[in-house]
């Protein structure tokens, strides 16, 4: 999988339950490889008028923007939210969520 393009996934949304792959680069060292973390999504709700997908795999940052996967690799959202460190908790703290694929190209600058 790791190396090989990823293609983009149906453009119906993930349920609650259903395994998905995170994959990025949390906390970035030069040299360091993709992570890669499994799990499911446990939550869906909507936040600013967008739907976003609550996981059970943790985004730290800098994992934002990496591509979720679905169980046949495909990409079907992009990660978007996490907690502030992954050595303790921080104020900045939120569910690891992302959003779907099929929205990203709607959204608008703001």
């Amino acid at each position: 999988m790791i190396g090989s393009t990823l293609r983009i996934g149906p453009p119906d949304h993930p349920q609650v339950g259903q395994p998905i792959t995170l994959l990025g680069f949390p906390r970035y060292h030069q040299g360091d490889g993709v992570h890669v973390h499994h799990g499911p999504v446990t939550q869906s709700k909507v936040y600013n008028k967008i739907p976003h997908f609550v996981i059970d795999p943790v985004i730290f940052r800098g994992n934002s923007g990496g591509p979720v996967l679905d169980a046949r690799n495909r990409v079907i959202g992009i990660a978007v939210k996490g907690y502030e460190r992954p050595d303790g908790f921080s104020e900045k703290d939120e569910l690891s969520s992302f959003v779907p694929i099929d929205v990203i190209g709607h959204l608008k600058p703001v």
